[in-house]
């Protein structure tokens, strides 16, 4: 199973690129995004809770999470 492999080598992968001192606009884009990505990911969880019952809520929720972070950080980051 790739999962947990992948999940390893992704997390080892933000480690190296995580810098340890970020600028001011770097902390103001990344809050703008981290405010608007609970609006999609709890809309999302909701329609799966009506819709799709048998769907398993912790990979939803991280795969809709992580896609929503990256779509709205590449709209907002591109924008500024």
């Amino acid at each position: 199973d790739i999962g947990l492999a992948g999940m390893l080598i992704f997390f080892v992968a933000l480690a190296m690129t995580v810098k340890a001192n970020l600028d001011e606009r770097e902390l103001q884009l990344a809050h703008k995004v981290q405010s608007l990505e609970g609006i999609p990911v709890a809309a999302a969880l909701g329609l799966i809770y009506v819709a799709f019952p048998a769907v398993n809520w912790f990979h939803a929720f991280i795969g809709i999470g992580l896609l929503t972070r990256g779509i709205l950080g590449l709209i907002i980051f591109a924008r500024q």
